[in-house]
């Protein structure tokens, strides 16, 4: 299987000539990527035809090569397989460190030092002054209370619209709420 491994979003100096993407490929055979794209969180991507990435190794795609812009702020990356199915998502919240790549740790994403074509390393101990988020914490948190009021607040106007057109269809409370030409007997 092929995963975003590691991509540097804020890095030191020009973004333009730094930032990069790192795919890794986790299985034990060579994976032909022709077909297969990443996307940004703006919706710009890049397509990789041509590429192959062996057997546990690393593929460092720098954005001379991508132009894509990696955000420093809320980023996010997918990547796509040729039948166009999500393989996987990279992405993070908050103000991306200077020179801290987001590097995957297992099934989440942590800010570290930047490893480009090698294996992610952690600091366990070192802070980040720069970001709220502690050196070898997860960053890809995602709030189950922000579900909770989008479905409070759906049922909310789903309810709404059923009160006001059982209203609309009952002459006597809609002449009664809404008012009428006749006089209600």
């Amino acid at each position: 299987m092929v995963v975003i491994n590691e991509w540097l979003p804020n890095p030191q100096g020009s973004d333009v000539e730094n930032e990069w993407i790192e795919l890794l490929n986790t299985s034990a055979a060579p994976v032909d990527l022709s077909g297969w794209r990443i996307e940004n969180t703006g919706g710009g991507l890049f397509r990789l035809p041509g590429y192959r990435i062996a057997s546990k190794e690393f593929l460092l795609l720098p954005r001379a090569t991508t132009k894509l812009s990696l955000r420093n702020t809320d980023g996010k990356l997918s990547l796509y397989n040729s039948g166009g199915r999500l393989v996987d998502v990279a992405e993070f919240r908050g103000t991306a460190p200077e020179g801290k790549s987001v590097s995957r740790s297992g099934d989440a994403f942590l800010f570290s030092e930047a490893t480009p074509g090698t294996e992610n390393k952690f600091a366990q101990t070192a802070n980040l002054i720069q970001n709220s988020y502690p050196m070898g914490s997860p960053i890809n948190y995602v709030s189950q209370g922000a579900h909770v009021v989008e479905i409070a607040l759906a049922v909310g106007a789903l309810l709404t619209l059923l009160i006001f057109f059982g209203i609309k269809k009952n002459d006597y409370l809609s002449k009664l709420i809404f008012g009428g030409d006749e006089e209600i007997r």
